[in-house]
């Protein structure tokens, strides 16, 4: 079965939440920072740095990655309004990793990146 990319991108922000939660402070962890530095790196960088960001997103419990899973997060042409959507969802998903491990990926990428994404 296909991995279901919204409940990944969950299953990354409890990761996250976790490690602050567990940090002295109750703010750091590795793997937002970790994420921020591919965001950023993706950002700069262009699509074809997208790779090595989105394959935090495709990539289950168990460190397997799903192929399936990451070709739905990398950019398509802007076809039609489904296509400019989605790739309005991929952008997001890497503009918000920037915002570092106080976002802990925000509160709306459980509205509608991660459904927009499992396709």
């Amino acid at each position: 079965m296909a991995l279901n990319i919204e409940n990944n991108i969950k299953r990354i922000k409890d990761i996250i939440r976790a490690e602050q939660e567990a940090s002295p402070s109750g703010r750091d962890s590795t793997t937002a920072n970790d994420l921020q530095e591919k965001a950023v790196a993706a950002i700069l960088g262009g699509a074809a740095d997208w790779e090595p960001y989105m394959k935090v997103f495709a990539t289950d419990e168990n460190e397997v990655l799903d192929t399936a899973a990451l070709a739905r997060l990398k950019p398509e042409p802007n076809t039609d309004e489904a296509a400019v959507k989605r790739n309005k969802a991929r952008a997001y998903l890497i503009g918000n990793g920037n915002c570092g491990p106080n976002s802990v990926l925000g509160q709306s990428m459980d509205f509608g990146v991660g459904s927009l994404l499992d396709f």
